[in-house]
């Protein structure tokens, strides 16, 4: 080793085998070490069986699996056996799913670079680390122990130390905390002194942490019964902006069939609190906001036609008053914006309908009551606005519906407890009101509405408290998204199966932490790109 560099071991995945990262021109780069015998009897010979199983690879020699990305027709070749003994990953895709039948795999959200550098890791024990990989090989991190991917942050970041400490958030992101040990974490992600200083890393750790309380088999995916077979129009979740400066102009999109997340094309500017609605099954309306610039508060609207080959906002006909926050809802082809607040009013009680036949706003009749940070959703062709703060920012039980019909609002029955910034959503005939806060605490409590008793009951609470979540239906279940905890931002995801009143923690988290987002389900894009 050259004097003045930095060395670390960590432990490869092949018993046998130590692997040395030598810090060199901003590059780390891989060495194998000989382990300490544990018996008397050594083979000689011991690292030379990976170097001719690599050989085997290079000459697609008894390879018995074909890599491929779906953004790269290149074929990376391996053995099943190789690949599964060094990555949980593999191991769970060749002995549990339908991937171990197949000879041709297609690695999906993956860079395929990353994926063959990955490859040729398991296979040698090297890998370069550089600047202009860094990123791509960590965001690929189930391929390789959680843990080593950590130790590599840090020890990329140290190398460079005042130059790279600040992207350590950004880096920090795709490291899968909640799916490391928890002693681990405890010992040795906590005790970090560049995390310890990092308070965005902090929010990682909580997140992490709170994951670790629950139940080892609540760590689950969606269930199997509820992935449908693969068909056109199979649903996706759509998460649009949210009050976080990387999110506000960012959108992604979670496929329940592969539980992953990934970006769509990018807002044409990157305002906070629109509120989304979705428009004839393919139409993705983004309505007000504010310029994150300026503070502006926005009349302006946006729409997303998910269906198309070449999906890009657009803008659209303006609203008549300004508004950031607003509950929007869609009755029929009708097009709701309910009170929200203005940098000129304050908290707006007004309300204005968007007539997407003669594509004209109208103005509707206002709210009864004074209610600010309150959440909404449409059911039975009634627009329901629930909870949120009154005149005095007092946290509010109460919840009014207005009928498109006769243009009137009317009160419903109050929930259990106030809740301010409580995310609202409908499933099978059902008002579900999700978290919130009721004037001392964050809530993980829900509560149902049923039209036809006229009564609030509770169900079974969320894992975690969230305020500010938004919240969605897809297959039957209810999902909620994001939040507030009250000491971070959420990058996580719960749904509700009313068939069981339990709710299940989505393995997969979001890109971005994410609250006071926009939340649709849509038809699976086939054409997302960044525009």
């Amino acid at each position: 080793m050259v004097s003045g560099d930095i060395g670390h071991v960590l432990r490869h995945s092949n018993p046998g085998i130590n692997i040395q990262f030598t810090m060199q021109n901003t590059r780390l780069i891989t060495e194998f070490r000989r382990c300490k015998p544990v018996k008397s009897y050594k083979k000689s010979s011991f690292v030379d069986i990976y170097e001719v199983l690599q050989s085997l690879r290079n000459d697609e020699v008894f390879c018995d699996v074909k890599l491929v990305t779906e953004d790269d027709n290149n074929i990376i070749f391996a053995h099943k056996v190789v690949l599964a003994s060094a990555s949980p990953y593999f191991h769970a895709m060749f002995t549990k799913f339908a991937e171990r039948n197949l000879d041709l795999v297609v690695i999906r959200d993956i860079n395929p670079t990353a994926l063959l550098l990955l490859v040729k890791f398991i296979y040698s024990g090297q890998i370069m680390i550089t600047e202009e990989n860094v990123q791509i090989l960590f965001s690929t991190s189930n391929f390789l122990q959680l843990e080593e991917v950590f130790e590599s942050v840090i020890r990329w970041v140290k190398h460079e130390l005042d130059s790279r400490k600040c992207v350590l958030p950004q880096l920090m992101k795709y490291v899968r905390l909640p799916l490391i040990s928890k002693n681990y974490i405890l010992d040795k992600v906590v005790e970090e002194p560049l995390i310890k200083n990092c308070f965005k890393c902090k929010d990682f750790i909580n997140e992490a942490l709170n994951f670790q309380i629950l139940k080892a088999e609540e760590y689950c995916g969606i269930p199997q019964n509820i992935r449908h077979k693969p068909r056109y129009g199979d649903k996706v979740i759509l998460v649009v902006g949210g009050m976080n400066t990387d999110a506000s102009k960012s959108i992604e999109w979670y496929d329940p069939k592969t539980d992953q997340w990934q970006y769509g094309p990018e807002m044409i500017t990157s305002p906070e609190g629109a509120g989304l609605a979705l428009v004839k099954d393919n139409l993705v309306f983004a309505v007000g906001g504010f310029d994150k610039d300026d503070y502006e508060s926005l009349r302006s609207v946006a729409v997303l036609d998910v269906s198309s080959e070449s999906p890009c906002w657009k803008p659209m006909v303006d609203m008549i008053v300004k508004r950031q926050y607003p509950v929007v809802g869609v009755i029929k082809d009708y097009l709701y914006a309910v009170g929200g607040f203005n940098n000129v009013d304050g908290d707006v009680y007004s309300a204005e309908m968007f007539d997407y036949n003669t594509q004209e706003w109208h103005m509707i009749s206002g709210l009864p009551s004074i209610r600010s940070y309150f959440g909404g959703a449409v059911l039975n062709n009634l627009l329901y606005v629930v909870g949120g703060c009154g005149q005095s920012l007092q946290d509010l039980d109460t919840v009014e519906c207005y009928d498109p019909s006769l243009d009137t609002w009317k009160p419903v029955a109050k929930m259990s407890v106030c809740r301010s910034g409580v995310g609202v959503g409908v499933l099978d005939g059902v008002l579900y009101a999700v978290g919130g806060h009721d004037g001392f605490n964050h809530l993980s409590s829900v509560e149902a509405y049923r039209p036809s008793t006229g009564v609030w009951t509770s169900i079974t609470d969320m894992h975690l408290p969230r305020r500010y979540a938004g919240v969605v239906t897809l297959d039957g279940l209810l999902y909620v998204v994001g939040g507030y905890d009250y000491s971070s931002f959420l990058y996580s995801t719960e749904c509700y199966n009313p068939q069981t009143n339990s709710w299940t923690i989505v393995t997969a988290l979001m890109n971005d932490e994410r609250i006071q987002s926009g939340v649709v389900a849509i038809n699976r894009p086939r054409h997302f790109t960044t525009c």
